[in-house]
């Protein structure tokens, strides 16, 4: 289980940190890591177990790798993957590396379903996969959500497909700053920082955020914009001047069909009819999907957990 050190470190660095989310999915995160309880051992090993699975499953000759959840740097964060199990970064590069080199996989899918994530890591990875267009046709089905950093990433490859019912977009950048020196105050607390180096407790919670700060802070957060911004422009071949613009939603998602008509998506498909496009039996893929959907069903106990947490900071 999660011990209540390393849980106020994880909600710390949430509201610390820049992120490329859905801003309500990162609100239900904090909300968890909050008031949840940590998910047991067994249904964090069962996520690992499905995930497991389901990147073994190569129906045919197309590797499917799934792209679930919040996206973070790097595996074995404990508390990340047990309370939210998303997708790692670098297990996720690594496996997509995996499938590139095998001789006997012709084409890679990523199966995408998740609303962003830490901008940590994303630029690397999304650049080694638009490297990796050519020798195998990558294509990144957005079943059903590609959000932010998600998007970033599957942007990149060769072709991007949304599911009918899928949404893609929320392209952008965002900070939190919690600012709790009201709440101290009136309960007679206050904080005193000894301190070496004028900035170094800059964007505490426990005073206000000083204009300087915020210029700060805007400046990190319009930097990561840029490298998202110049990221969808190369892997989308438009200009960033498109990205930018209000037809691609500016920080709001659209529908798959509305999507494909402003060129932020190649086609509308189901997974099935992808797999079955790139050669894929339809038993075959109904074999992958049904594999995928385990770990689906794994990540929709996390989201449970994440929804009753809110509902407890609410009441």
């Amino acid at each position: 289980m999660i011990n209540e050190t390393e849980r106020r470190r994880a909600v710390k660095m949430m509201a610390q940190q820049p992120w490329a989310i859905l801003p309500s999915a990162l609100q239900r995160m904090i909300a968890c890591a909050e008031h949840g309880d940590a998910a047991l051992r067994a249904e964090y090993e069962e996520r690992q177990a499905a995930l497991q699975r389901s990147i073994a499953a190569k129906p045919g000759s197309v590797a499917v790798l799934p792209m679930f959840g919040p996206i973070s740097m790097r595996s074995g964060d404990g508390f990340f993957d047990m309370m939210f199990g998303g997708t790692a970064l670098d297990r996720f590069m690594a496996n997509f590396r995996s499938a590139l080199a095998a001789p006997e996989v012709k084409a890679v899918v990523i199966d995408v379903d998740s609303p962003g994530g830490s901008v940590d890591g994303v630029t690397e990875a999304a650049d080694e996969i638009f490297a990796a267009r050519g020798p195998k046709p990558i294509v990144a089905v957005a079943d059903t959500w590609a959000m932010s950093a998600a998007l970033h990433l599957a942007s990149q490859a060769d072709e991007l497909v949304v599911t009918p019912s899928g949404q893609i977009g929320s392209i952008g950048v965002f900070m939190m700053h919690v600012d709790q020196s009201r709440a101290l105050e009136a309960e007679g607390i206050a904080v005193t920082f000894i301190q070496a180096g004028a900035n170094k407790t800059e964007g505490n919670s426990f005073e206000p955020l000083s204009d300087d700060t915020r210029a700060y802070f805007q400046t990190e957060v319009d930097g990561y914009y840029a490298m998202f911004v110049n990221a969808m422009a190369r892997g989308r071949g438009v200009s960033a001047a498109t990205v930018r613009s209000a037809e691609w939603g500016q920080g709001r998602s659209l529908l798959a069909k509305d999507a494909v008509a402003v060129k932020m998506a190649d086609r509308v498909a189901t997974l099935a009819e992808t797999l079955q496009r790139l050669g894929v039996g339809r038993a075959a893929a109904a074999a992958a999907s049904l594999e995928l959907e385990r770990e689906r069903l794994a990540i929709s106990r996390a989201r449970v957990r994440t929804a009753e947490a809110e509902l407890v900071m609410g009441a």
